[in-house]
């Protein structure tokens, strides 16, 4: 009974931040805190009274990157301190020249966003635990795979309603930005887009399950045929509905590199599948045609011209974002070696910003070169080894656990499409994306090792 309440709640409290400003605000986020502390305590005392079991490979790789990941927060933590190193001493005295009065000098340009910062990667951490943690049976792999899909469309259908309707508010606090595209709870239309692509995966992997139960592997021929094509026509259609709002409200947003982390996730989770169930040879070709048809008629009829036109203008786009890597990379040589503190990129940004540059930005539009920003070197690079570890482990469920396949798939595909994303832009670092991938890949993490 508590194994099931725990459970429950670790559902509210990685997937509720992304419909409430996507996690962005300081009490969304330490509300989930305080909630993933409690979960984790109470986990953490279950598990004290079971028998213990044997270590395994995903254990070890787990283990490894909550190790490094500790190790982050801990750096990160002491750029808080006035006893820490002075990673940004010339923009501090600069700051005390200006002001005529004594700075404290710390290792951060903002003490308080890395603060928060500290507290958000603690909080993904948690639920990542957790999840494998209560996630280990095949019926709440699947719940958990479902609860995602199921929240991602919630949004998807509220986006699309408020902008059929031309109501220019996210939740009850009116739009300063995006005027015109659909961002539902969010307030960034790009990544969004990119939580969406998570839900499409996840009805992929749903659409593949139902796929395989109605079509068994062991009818051959003009038999398995005729059950595909039925199962197309009927349940197919139905249970591709939620990625049909998923998409469409995906277009509404207008983001080109959404748009493609929408198309890269949906053939990833569909390829993943398609190669680990190689008996299943219709798999592939089914689910690629109705992807491709459903995007394409969803871009014309749905999004019109909107996404195409934006397409259009990739030039202006790629000069304003030229002009901030290079602002961004100036950074990086003069603070490469400590970083300026996690979350103060902004801060720094506004001392090296070029003076005829027209963009203003609060993050570098690259989530990667904008941690090692932040972090420096040794600690950005030790974070991406630390989450491709988690990747890794999740990833290796779909060739240890064939009837979980898809569950490993949807959370591989969905955590490379955000991957790539984040490359010029930074879904990554938005709360509600990053716990819906926590909890998929802990989820997916705990399938690995067992029994098939």
């Amino acid at each position: 009974m508590l194994d099931r309440l725990l459970f429950h709640g670790l559902l509210v409290t990685a997937l509720a931040p992304a419909l409430m400003f996507a996690g962005r605000p300081l009490w969304a986020i330490v509300a989930a805190a305080l909630a993933a502390g409690v979960l984790l305590l109470a986990a953490s005392s279950l598990r004290a009274f079971r028998k213990p079991q044997g270590w395994t490979w995903t254990d070890g790789l787990l283990i490894a990157a909550g190790g490094i990941w500790a190790g982050v927060l801990a750096y990160a933590a002491s750029q808080i301190s006035t006893d820490g190193p002075a990673a940004a001493a010339t923009l501090w005295r600069e700051a005390a020249g200006l002001l005529g009065e004594p700075v404290p000098v710390r290792g951060s340009l903002n003490p308080g966003a890395t603060g928060i910062g500290v507290l958000r990667l603690g909080l993904y951490a948690g639920v990542l635990v957790l999840a494998y943690w209560l996630c280990g049976s095949r019926a709440r792999a699947w719940t958990v795979v479902t609860a995602v899909l199921a929240v991602v469309a919630v949004a998807a259908l509220y986006a699309a309603a408020l902008k059929v309707a031309g109501i220019e508010y996210v939740l009850w606090e009116k739009k300063r930005y995006y005027i015109g595209w659909a961002t539902g709870p969010f307030a960034n239309r790009s990544t969004f887009a990119s939580y969406l692509a998570i839900g499409l995966a996840c009805n992929v992997a749903l659409w593949a399950r139902a796929y395989r139960r109605f079509v068994p592997s062991e009818i051959e021929g003009r038999e398995r045929l005729r059950l595909a094509l039925e199962f197309i026509t009927r349940r197919g259609v139905f249970l591709a509905l939620p990625g049909f709002a998923i998409a469409g409200a995906g277009l509404m947003t207008g983001s080109r590199a959404g748009t493609a982390a929408m198309a890269i996730a949906v053939v990833l989770t569909a390829g993943l599948i398609a190669l680990r169930w190689r008996r299943d040879a219709l798999l592939a070709p089914i689910v690629a045609v109705l992807s491709v048809t459903a995007v394409a008629g969803l871009l014309w009829v749905v999004a019109g011209d909107g996404v195409a036109s934006r397409f259009d203008n990739l030039e202006d786009a790629y000069d304003v974002r030229q002009s901030l890597y290079e602002d961004a990379g100036r950074i990086l040589d003069a603070h490469g070696a400590r970083g300026v503190g996690l979350g103060a990129f902004s801060e720094a940004l506004h001392a090296y910003k070029s003076a005829d540059t027209g963009y203003d930005r609060w993050q570098a539009h690259n989530t990667y070169l904008e941690n090692l920003i932040e972090l420096g070197w040794t600690a950005g690079l030790a974070m991406f080894l630390a989450a491709g570890l988690v990747g890794f482990a999740a990833a290796r469920a779909i060739w240890r656990r064939r009837r979980l396949a898809p569950v490993a798939a949807a959370a591989t595909g969905g955590f490379i499409a955000v991957a790539l994303h984040s490359a010029v832009h930074f879904p990554l670092q938005e709360p509600g994306v990053a716990l819906t991938l926590a909890l998929l890949l802990g989820a997916a993490a705990a399938q690995a090792d067992g029994g098939d």
